[in-house]
């Protein structure tokens, strides 16, 4: 038996077979990938060879990896993972496109020349299509499957798990293990039910879980008991938000020798780490003369759920009572001056660090769309600002924002291509046509990868060959370009790199 990664399926489980296939379906934005993240780290952790089969782009699995709190380059950087990368195309000419043999080689390329221990396809649809229209498809997959005897996680939408078993599955004579859906229902909640096991387990109710930045897959019960106290991984953590002269060297020095600090500017900055509560004690530099900046993030923290540790310090020496008093009244513990010695000055941390708290991770999974008085009315896109809202409280408020953007450069706003977007995106999913600058447009795609984005573009360009300034057209997909798009908002500083984000015209 190998872990799955979630420690709740684990303990229904015992663990997944090793050398079988398990089945991951779900819909979009439903937390396939994310799941077989999970289940790659955990192998990786172990010391496991593991490889992962995707048509997405490999910085973008790498980056959301990463979001997670699962560190993926380093295992691909030793030859311990493989990430390859497929094309989409399948039903044209699968046995053309990848082989059996040649990715078996690919793999054989892996560290030590072991075969991998854990695989994954994400997505596995691309097979589904290519075997309803040709055998050759579910063979290769077959093959392929058999040569690594690795255990392995084949991701597919809802609508394929049929196909799936019957013409792949079966033909290759490979039948799942298991066969786990993830569901969203209407409370956005997330559930991970089994449709199908072969083996022995303690419940087949259906698993409650979340997804978190910098932990990844857990349960709502795990979750639960993180909002009475930290885990341990975060408990030497400590956020320091600088809105004003941050601590002396020294003292930074010593902050640094005993925790793990991470040094921010900027009150935007701060509200999306804090909302996160990833970190034992977050520390708001004050400045005593003019302290209402400080104050109003303080209180705009705590209005947003952050209920760990919270300092006001100080570099100057101030009139502590009456600031003091004002600290606390804004949701401080603490007031602290850098100016102290910095025995006391760490010791005075230490002690509200050792207090704790209760801290709130924000477990809203999914953004609900906008409401219906906000969607597009006879087919006429949205103003920007309010594509930015929406974007705005992905980033802010959501646990893991997933989602693509498309941006136009102008002219871009014909009746005939407004048209062909709109019937292009799902509204009733969240996706949103806005306008873009001075003629420009923007489509947002509610939990779509960059592969999605890339695939509405290149079918516009196909119905409108010779689109004026197509090639100047700008994809971002969140988490991998979150800095970008969190400029673009509002959120926090402009950050430009590259060929930069697009103007706003504004």
């Amino acid at each position: 038996m190998i872990s799955s990664g979630i420690d709740a399926l684990d303990h229904r489980l015992g663990g997944l077979l090793l050398g079988r296939q398990y089945l991951v379906a779900g819909g979009r934005g439903s937390g396939k990938t994310s799941v077989a993240i999970q289940f790659l780290a955990a192998g990786l952790e172990a010391g496991e060879v593991c490889a992962i089969l995707t048509p997405d782009d490999s910085r973008d699995l790498l980056d959301q990896a990463e979001f997670l709190g699962h560190d993926l380059r380093g295992p691909v950087e030793r030859g311990q993972l493989a990430v390859l990368e497929y094309q989409t195309d399948f039903a044209v000419g699968y046995p053309n496109l990848i082989e059996a043999n040649a990715l078996v080689s690919q793999l054989a390329l892996l560290k030590g020349n072991r075969e991998p221990r854990r695989f994954v396809i994400d997505s596995a649809a691309a097979f589904v299509a290519a075997g309803e229209s040709m055998t050759s498809g579910g063979v290769v997959l077959g093959d392929v499957l058999s040569r690594t005897g690795a255990t392995t996680f084949l991701a597919v939408p809802d609508e394929a798990v049929g196909r799936m078993l019957r013409t792949i599955l079966r033909l290759a004579g490979q039948l799942p293990a298991g066969v786990f859906q993830l569901r969203t229902p209407a409370d956005q909640s997330r559930e991970l039910a089994m449709l199908q096991i072969r083996q022995e387990a303690s419940s087949r109710r259906p698993i409650r879980f979340t997804i978190l930045p910098e932990v990844g897959v857990v349960s709502v019960r795990e979750t639960n008991r993180w909002i009475h106290q930290l885990h341990p991984r975060y408990r030497r953590s400590i956020l320091v938000l600088e809105t004003t002269a941050g601590p002396s060297a020294a003292l930074r020095r010593g902050l640094e020798e005993r925790y793990r600090v991470t040094v921010l500017a900027g009150r935007n900055a701060s509200l999306k780490h804090a909302i996160g509560g990833a970190f034992a004690v977050l520390i708001l530099t004050l400045d005593p003369t003019a302290a209402s900046p400080a104050v109003a993030t303080s209180r705009e923290i705590r209005r947003l759920g952050y209920r760990g540790p919270l300092l006001f310090a100080s570099a100057r020496d101030i009139a502590w009572k009456p600031v003091r008093a004002r600290a606390l009244r804004a949701g401080a513990d603490d007031l602290v001056g850098w100016a102290r010695s910095i025995d006391e000055t760490l010791e005075r941390i230490e002690q509200v660090r050792l207090k704790g708290g209760p801290v709130r991770l924000d477990t809203r999974l999914v953004a609900r769309p906008l409401p219906e008085a906000e969607l597009p009315n006879d087919q006429e896109p949205v103003g920007e600002e309010v594509v930015q809202r929406h974007v705005r409280n992905q980033l802010a408020r959501v646990a893991h924002p997933f989602f693509g953007l498309l941006f136009l450069p102008p002219p871009a706003s014909s009746p005939e291509l407004v048209r062909e977007l709109t019937g292009r995106i799902d509204p009733s999913a969240g996706d949103l046509l806005g306008r873009h600058g001075d003629g420009g447009l923007v489509v947002y795609l509610h939990q779509a990868s960059r592969r999605r984005v890339v695939e509405l573009f290149g079918g516009t360009l196909v119905t409108n060959p010779g689109l004026p300034g197509s090639e100047d057209a700008v994809i971002y997909a969140v988490p991998a370009d979150r800095a970008a798009v969190a400029a673009w908002v509002g959120l926090e500083p402009i950050v430009r790199a590259g060929s930069g984000f697009p103007d706003s015209g504004e």
